[in-house]
């Protein structure tokens, strides 16, 4: 059963490459942007700015998206590698998959993982982690606590959970969903988890859109 799962999986990855590289044939802006030096020379420009970040952020990040992005699995079937995709023009139908398979192959997991954190959108006008921490909390992100790098990373899948008070209480699930992930991972304390759970939602009211 396995083996056969893993044939048919290999055949669907066939059959979308295929569709990708056709795509790409009859649309050469589309080639162009997403060719394997293009996006490792747009990875380089946009990193050169960017400050390091604690570990521990970005595995709040990678425990929400997808815990097991490095465990052997193609990058392009991860939910990390979709999200990052969205950050390329045009990122629907057809294009989406031609971003995705390309960022999986040109991007190291590594480097995927970090373009999530640095430039995914994080709601009201936020793109990464540093631009949401400044927003939401007035402060750096290597200088968030605990509970409030979980509760950006919370909101990956679903940046409008910031904007409604009748999200907040999924939202707090959904952050200490994070909490409870990192603690199994062995990146925190579970006495650190359940102190960082004790803690509100802590968004500043006065926090507005993202300086564009």
């Amino acid at each position: 059963m396995a083996r056969r799962k893993r044939l048919w999986q290999g055949l669907g990855a066939a059959v979308l490459c295929l569709w990708v590289s056709q795509a790409k044939a009859q649309d050469a802006d589309l080639a162009a942007i997403y060719a394997p030096e293009a996006l490792r020379a747009a990875y380089a420009r946009e990193s050169r700015d960017w400050q390091p970040l604690p570990p521990w952020i970005v595995q709040a990040f990678l425990m929400a998206e997808d815990r097991q992005f490095f465990d052997g699995k193609a990058a392009w079937r991860s939910p990390i590698t979709h999200s990052v995709s969205q950050w390329f023009p045009e990122p629907s139908g057809r294009r989406r998959w031609v971003a995705v398979l390309a960022i999986g192959s040109a991007l190291s997991k590594t480097e995927i993982l970090n373009l999530l954190v640095q430039q995914v959108y994080l709601g009201r006008g936020c793109h990464g982690m540093p631009a949401a921490a400044r927003n939401y909390f007035g402060k750096r992100a290597e200088a968030l606590d605990l509970h409030e790098a979980a509760l950006l990373a919370a909101l990956v899948r679903q940046p409008i959970m910031v904007d409604s008070a009748r999200h907040q209480t999924r939202l707090r699930q959904r952050r200490d969903g994070v909490l409870s992930d990192l603690a199994r991972a062995r990146v925190i304390l579970p006495q650190e988890a359940r102190q960082a759970m004790a803690r509100p939602i802590g968004v500043t009211q006065a926090a507005r859109r993202c300086a564009t």
